[in-house]
Order: C-alpha cells, then structure tokens, then sequence
C-alpha cells in the first residue's frame, strides 16, 4: 500500500491559536517520495516534528505530526506546508524484543533536520545500509538559544564530538541514535589519554587545554546481533589538530569520514556478483574540506576475522572500488582510512556492513 501523508504547521504570534481554516494549492507543498528500506520482523515508524524559526529564541519545538507504523520495507509520499517552520523528520526502527513481547521497543533512530520548501520536489531514501559513522547537523545551543550547527566542533576550550557511528546513506547524514551493548569513546592529547567513557550516552563536551596539540578521538561501538543484522559491531578514530577557538561561537571541525553508498535492495542486501562501492569523503557541516590525499579499503567475508585489500580509485571528494563478492558469504565487513592534506584522518570499520542475498 502507498500511502500520501501530510504534514501542516501553521503559527500565530501573540496569543493563543482559537482556529485554523485555510484552502492549499498543490504548489503550496513540498513533496518528498521517500523510500525506506528494512526487515520484515521489524515495525518501522515515521513522524515529521515541526519547529519554529524565531529569530529572537532559535528553533522552538511547535508539536508533531500522526506516527505512522509499517510491517517492513515501505514507500510513501509526503507533502509539508509550514510558513516560518523547518522539519524534524524522525525514522524509528522498533522490535518485538523477548524481554518485552507485548510492547515494541525502538532500538534504532535515524532524524533528519529539512527546510522544506513550497514546489520542492526530493526523492529520498532512509535506513539503507551501509550503517556508519557520519558527523550529522543537530541542533546546538548558543547564546542561550537552539540553532541549527555541526556535531563535531570547538567553541573556546571546549571540544564536543558526537559522531553517529550507524548513521544510514542519506545525503546530508542523519543523526544517529542506537542501542547498543557495549560503547567505547576516549580522547587522546599528543597520545596520552584525557578521557574515557565506558557505556555512557553522555553528550558533553570535553574540556580540553587551549595550547595547540594532536587530538585522537575513537569510538567504539557494540549491537546485540539478536536485534541487529547489520553493523553489529561499528569503530572510527580521528586524528586532528586542535588549540584554543576565541570568541563564543562553535567552529566546526574538518574530520572526514567515508560514506559508502552500494546499490542494495529494500532488505539492504545484493545478489551481484559484482558490486561497485562509491566514496565519498563527507565532513561535519560547516567544516572546511582540505583535499583527501590518500585513502585505502579493505574487505571482510568473514565478520572480519581476515581482510583483503580493494583497490581505491579517488577523484576529488569521491572515490570508488569494485568488490568481488565472496560466493556463499552472507555479509560483506568494510575497514578503511582516509587523510587529507592538513593531516586529519580516519580510520573506521563496519563489520556486516550490508548482506548478500543467496
């Protein structure tokens, strides 16, 4: 079933709304065909959040729209109308858990900041594998107020670095939330550990020295295979440098990241012998983009247990590979580094990175 939903966000200053009445026009809407990859045991739900731009207080959260459940992979238009308003739109990924058989419980969360503007047209596609880390937009507070900035910056002596460690292909990332089983994040200063997390969904910033010095940040990240097919067991390091920031305002971090972007079907697996891997070199928003000087790629058949190098075809911030696929194999595990021109770098594994159909 293709279902149209829509999405109506209307404000008054002043006072307190008593009504709502108004006719629309088809070019008064954006549309968005969006398709939404899955499994079949698993119950998805899509919901579109409202938030007002006031200029004077930052983003202010005005309600929600209906929740939508599905059974599996879906497909759906959805059209927005909100003068003055932008979009949380929020994908759940829930389950039927044994320790809960009664109520599904999200495991997994994808959230997408949009503008959606009248006679837009956007084809999108959410939750497609390769999960991986991504630095997203998110909103951050400054001056007291929400706006829109990066998850990987330095405002004074402050570092913040939230990665998404499974954020889907969706272009630009979406912000990640997960469960997991056990998570690893630790800063490093010229080598020397400074801070380490064990299990802990902090989002604090770490304070840091304002002397200029070589930050390592890592972050490791385990999912229970009895809820997760894919990504079950996700790692990144960065290496940047980094010293004092003056003033009040966040400057976004240039730390790359590779996002792969196979062509898989709606239950994120591939049956061709042959698959072409595109590249590309993705940086937290805001951030500058010094040029990707060398990058490598290694695959796994065997949840990592061995390794095999794939050669790497790199054209500006875009790359690519072909990956011979393992006949019998059911997944398909990805590790692979990339270093720009001004030495930041990333290293990063993804192992069950997508599946191959039999």
């Amino acid at each position: 079933m293709h279902r149209t939903i829509y999405n109506l966000a209307h404000s008054e200053r002043g006072h307190l709304p008593t009504g709502w009445a108004t006719t629309l026009t088809a070019d008064q809407f954006a549309t968005v065909h969006a398709r939404h990859a899955g499994r079949d045991d698993a119950i998805y739900e899509k919901v579109a959040l409202p938030l007002l731009v006031d200029p004077m207080h930052g983003l202010q959260g005005a309600g929600s729209t209906v929740a939508n459940s599905y059974n599996g992979p879906f497909e759906r238009t959805e059209r927005f109308f909100g003068p003055g308003f932008i979009w949380e739109d929020l994908f759940e990924d829930t389950r039927l858990l044994p320790e809960q058989p009664d109520f599904p419980t999200i495991v997994a969360s994808q959230i997408a900041v949009r503008d959606h503007r009248p006679r837009q047209h956007l084809t999108e596609q959410w939750n497609q594998a390769p999960f991986a880390p991504a630095f997203a937009q998110i909103a951050v507070r400054v001056h007291g107020s929400h706006v829109l900035g990066s998850s990987a910056s330095r405002t004074g002596d402050q570092l913040f670095l939230l990665p998404s460690m499974v954020a889907d292909t969706g272009s630009p990332a979406r912000f990640s939330i997960t469960a997991f089983d056990h998570q690893r994040v630790a800063l490093f200063r010229n080598g020397a550990l400074i801070t380490e997390r064990l299990d802990s969904k902090s989002q604090d910033p770490f304070d840091v020295p304002p002397e200029p010095a070589t930050y390592r940040y890592e972050q490791d990240t385990v999912r229970a295979a009895s809820v997760f097919e894919l990504s079950t067991h996700v790692t990144a390091a960065w290496t940047f440098r980094s010293q004092h920031v003056p003033g009040d305002q966040p400057r976004s971090l240039a730390l790359p990241t590779m996002r792969f972007t196979p062509v898989l079907d709606a239950h994120n697996q591939t049956a061709a012998r042959l698959t072409l891997l595109p590249i590309a070199f993705d940086r937290p928003p805001g951030a500058e983009t010094p040029r990707i000087i060398d990058a490598t790629l290694e695959v796994s058949f065997d949840d990592g247990a061995r390794w095999s190098r794939v050669p790497v075809i790199q054209f500006g911030d875009q790359a690519i590979a072909a990956v011979v696929n393992r006949p019998g194999a059911r997944f398909v595990s990805l590790r692979g580094s990339a270093r720009d021109a001004l030495g930041n770098r990333v290293e990063q594994t993804i192992i069950r990175a997508y599946g191959l159909a039999p």
